[in-house]
């Protein structure tokens, strides 16, 4: 057994994947939103029995590795190494040096992160870890997050790299160190306290540093990773691959503004928060939070003079149509400054936040008087721009209604004001979303691959078929001929059993195998919901030759026009004879 055959058989499928989607179980299978592209039902497809997966809405599938490659961005080799871990699998001929740039880089900022952890240990990191025990962190929370210090110096974590091996490129391909203008490199994190940051799978891949308290007021308070082969902001979340089970378990994400809202908030028991790395929301990040959930609730001030992040992230979570509450903050603080002080009250108020357009109807209730016509003016003007950002047209109906009976006006007046305000979606969202293109296959394939998917899985419809696909005409995709030959030549019998495909299957080339398991996972589905295989397969045949005869009048229509203007009175004949024998052979299917 080969090291990918090994990973295969410790690994289910469905238990990895679903440590990146909400899967709910459909027959054999499970089902769950694609996260390659965009859609409202799910069309991405698990069989463990088979271990594969697809997408019937973009066509996307394949194995537990090629799923890992296209979340996390890895070459296969990375993905390989990966899944070697998690299944316990020592790789027979893995070497390191040859495992890929990307993964050069992760073991740079895993061995910064060690580097940073002890700094924090020794005398140096005295200041920092104080910094910790004042915010009231624990020390099992500071181990878990794997916190620690950069010592202030230019070059000490560069030279502890590169007598690891590292080379001074690679070490700033990293994003741990700054090029010098004149040349040369120096530490990017100096005197600061860090913040690992993970990906969904855990592995650090860059770090947010806050400077120290009393530092220079010049200098930035945060600084991040900048944007690496391994580490793209916008497309993570700080505490994601700790928060995850918690989230899809709750099915609900809290979203907290700073590292230390979310370290604390684990801390006192709300492990389903998070915060963004560095940037205010982006779409990228609300479509990872939903593979676990709909529902997010925000934890900071929404009503902040030109807080501009927190209705940017509002409206995008809108255009998901995901359910977006907020949480009031008690007494005005930031999370981790509450969880230190009362621990349960963070837990009670993160357990009870107020839907969005609620609390925004209390703010502009507040501001004007709702019972002069200006303040009835001003409220609609708020309200309405929000209203019309939801995608959802029944919450939109909704919400027009209560505003409607809150201000007493006719509820028609302020759709009409919606309707001429144009609000459209947020122009924060991408106008050429790429992901969301699905690609399809022309009508002939999609009948060819229907009537080899319910033959392979009930082959004692094999026998019917055979003499309307002798002649090569009905099944001419070549991966599916190539599985019909397989099935013909290995068995050498027009009446096969199961057993038989088994045997054939196992002995075929890696593309018609990975053909075969996928069109047998679609016959599954279709079975599972009552479709009768012996019909479909005989309405596919009729459908196709149909195809292929509709297909062959047009030549013949072509030829009689060039025979005709050529006057061939015998190729007239001729081709005359030929067409009313495809036509007399269509009424015969459409007869049966």
């Amino acid at each position: 057994m080969n090291d990918t055959e090994e990973i295969k058989s410790r690994l289910d499928i469905a238990e990895v994947i679903s440590g990146y989607l909400r899967l709910t179980k459909a027959g054999r299978n499970f089902k769950a939103l694609c996260p390659f592209h965009n859609e409202k039902t799910p069309s991405f497809t698990v069989n463990p029995e088979r271990q594969i997966w697809h997408c019937f809405g973009c066509n996307e599938g394949g194995d537990i590795f090629t799923f890992v490659m296209k979340m996390e961005g890895l070459e296969f080799k990375e993905a390989l190494q990966l899944l070697a871990e998690r299944a316990g699998v020592e790789l027979k001929n893995f070497n390191p040096a040859e495992s890929g740039k990307k993964n050069k880089l992760i073991e740079v900022i895993k061995i910064s992160t060690r580097f940073f952890q002890e700094c924090l240990k020794v005398k140096g990191g005295k200041k920092a870890k104080e910094y910790f025990k004042d915010r009231g962190l624990k020390d099992e929370t500071i181990e878990n997050f794997k916190l620690g210090y950069a010592p202030n110096s230019w070059n000490l974590l560069s030279d502890f790299l590169k007598k690891k091996g590292f080379k001074d490129e690679e070490i700033f391909l990293s994003g741990m160190s700054v090029k010098k203008e004149r040349g040369g490199y120096y530490d990017r994190f100096r005197d600061r306290l860090i913040f690992p940051i993970a990906n969904i799978s855990g592995e650090i891949i860059g770090f947010s540093a806050r400077a120290m308290p009393g530092a220079d007021e010049k200098s930035a308070k945060y600084i991040n990773t900048p944007e690496t082969p391994i580490y793209n902001k916008s497309r993570v979340l700080f505490g994601l691959e700790k928060a995850k089970l918690a989230i899809r378990k709750q099915d609900r994400c809290v979203l907290v503004e700073g590292n230390m809202d979310v370290i604390m908030s684990h801390q006192a028991g709300v492990e389903n928060a998070v915060a963004t790395s560095g940037t205010a929301l982006t779409v990228e990040q609300l479509r990872i939070i939903k593979r676990y959930t709909d529902n997010i609730a925000l934890a900071f001030d929404v009503d902040e003079a030109g807080n501009k992040a927190a209705k940017r992230g509002i409206e995008l979570a809108f255009q998901e149509e995901m359910n977006v509450s907020v949480i009031p903050i008690p007494e005005g603080k930031d999370p981790a400054d509450t969880v230190k002080n009362n621990p349960e009250e963070w837990v009670k108020a993160a357990e009870s936040s107020q839907p969005v357009i609620d609390f925004y109807f209390d703010q502009a209730f507040s501001k004007f008087n709702p019972k002069d016509v200006q303040g009835k003016k001003e409220i609609a003007k708020e309200m309405l721009n929000i209203i019309g950002k939801i995608s959802n047209k029944i919450e939109q109906a909704h919400y027009l209604q209560i505003l409607a009976g809150r201000l007493e006006v006719d509820e028609s007046i302020l759709r009409e004001t919606l309707r001429k305000s144009k609000i459209t979606k947020s122009p924060y969202l991408p106008s050429d979303d790429k992901s969301g293109k699905i690609k399809t296959t022309d009508k002939k394939t999609q009948l060819q691959e229907r009537l080899v998917s319910f033959v392979i899985i009930c082959p004692e419809l094999f026998g019917d078929i055979v003499p309307r696909i002798k002649d090569g005409l009905i099944i001419t995709d070549s991966t599916l001929k190539k599985i019909i030959d397989l099935i013909i030549n290995g068995c050498g019998k027009e009446r096969i059993t199961a057993q038989d495909l088994k045997i054939i299957k196992e002995n075929s080339d890696p593309e018609s195998s990975a053909k075969w398991d996928l069109l047998a996972m679609k016959a599954e589905m279709e079975i599972e919901r009552g479709v009768d295989a012996g019909e479909e397969v005989k309405i596919c045949l009729n459908e196709l030759e149909k195809i292929n005869i509709n297909e062959a009048r047009k030549n013949l229509e072509a030829d009689l026009k060039k025979a005709t203007r050529e006057n061939d009175q015998e190729a007239c004949k001729l081709l005359l004879g030929e067409i009313d024998k495809l036509d007399k052979r269509r009424n015969e299917i459409d007869e049966n």
